[in-house]
């Protein structure tokens, strides 16, 4: 592989540090299982292509093979959110647009019950990736997990890349962080119908979230989730119980975004989360996109967006701005 040499030039005089040059995944083939012995034995694999039409992320979906051992069939389509393609015919394909940048598809059978499949994948600025970042030494990432009697791994390879843009100087990190997310109502002049903020002290990798400020519209609740534990909440406001979760990032080149969910008491499947916070690690550089670092100068990263189930009616914004620099 070729590596390349980045000269930074600390306070204290020149060093030089080696790396591989970074790069964005703009296809991918998945192959994973998902085995639980009440109801699933699944294998699955397939291809997974990443375009962006008029700033909309869009990922195309082919070669889908899902396939249940525990009742001897093969999966007949497949549906993210309200998209639902069938993947029986030779050739099919799977169009859809990204909302949160995580890609969760729903596995349909002639019967029985509704898996979730090739969970782990994320399509975020224009890339590809997994939380860790793939690179030109690390075409494949490999997970595993365990649940009580639920088993789980996939191995997610990167098949086509372009070189992605480089941070040539040495920058000092943040150390804190301010989040805010607001839905605007398009039908009502812009009226704000839902903001809130929460604030992010960094300890190395470990993100304390604090000072959760909710202004949701009646009958809603806010949540922030990582999509690395999304099962465990940074932050959420249930009601007035308000509760926080410390979460560290893992080692190494890794991405971890954060989005914000606004959820009604009632119903909730279908609403997505707004994407309002992004870090990145390249060579142990803190960014927030790819060859950007968040500098003094620099020290905020803008996010916009529709808002689900009502795209038509709602647009969103999000600011992630880093309020204080290590010294």
């Amino acid at each position: 592989m070729m590596l390349f040499y980045i000269f930074l030039v600390a306070a204290f005089g020149a060093t030089t540090i080696s790396a591989e040059a970074p790069i964005s995944c703009l296809s991918l083939n998945y192959t994973g299982y998902f085995r639980d012995s009440d109801q699933f034995n699944l294998t699955v694999s397939g291809n997974f292509a990443l375009s962006i039409i008029n700033g909309t992320t869009y990922a195309t979906a082919s070669n889908l093979s899902i396939y249940n051992s525990v009742i001897n069939a093969y999966a007949t389509g497949v549906c993210y959110y309200s998209i639902c393609c069938n993947i029986t015919a030779p050739g099919a394909s799977c169009t859809f647009d990204v909302r949160d940048t995580y890609i969760l598809l729903y596995a349909n059978f002639s019967s029985g019950p509704i898996p979730t499949v090739f969970t782990g994948i994320i399509a975020d600025d224009g890339t590809f990736s997994t939380n860790k970042l793939f690179t030109p030494s690390k075409m494949c990432l490999s997970t595993s997990g365990q649940e009580n009697t639920t088993y789980t791994g996939n191995t997610i390879c990167c098949t086509s890349s372009v070189p992605a843009a480089v941070v040539t100087t040495n920058n000092k990190r943040c150390k804190r962080f301010t989040s805010r997310t607001t839905i605007y109502n398009i039908v009502d002049n812009y009226s704000i119908f839902s903001t809130s903020s929460l604030i992010y002290d960094v300890v190395g990798r470990t993100l304390y979230p604090r000072n959760l400020t909710d202004n949701a519209a009646p009958n809603y609740f806010v949540c922030y989730f990582d999509h690395t534990y999304f099962n465990n909440p940074l932050s959420c406001d249930q009601k007035g119980q308000v509760t926080y979760a410390n979460i560290t990032m893992d080692s190494g080149d890794t991405k971890f975004l954060i989005s914000t969910f606004y959820l009604p008491y009632a119903e909730i499947f279908g609403i997505n989360g707004i994407l309002s916070a992004r870090l990145l690690y390249r060579n142990d550089q803190l960014l927030m996109q790819e060859g950007v670092p968040f500098t003094p100068q620099n020290n905020c990263l803008y996010l916009k967006g529709p808002w689900y189930p009502s795209p038509k009616n709602y647009s969103t914004t999000a600011n992630f701005c880093c309020s204080a620099f290590e010294s």
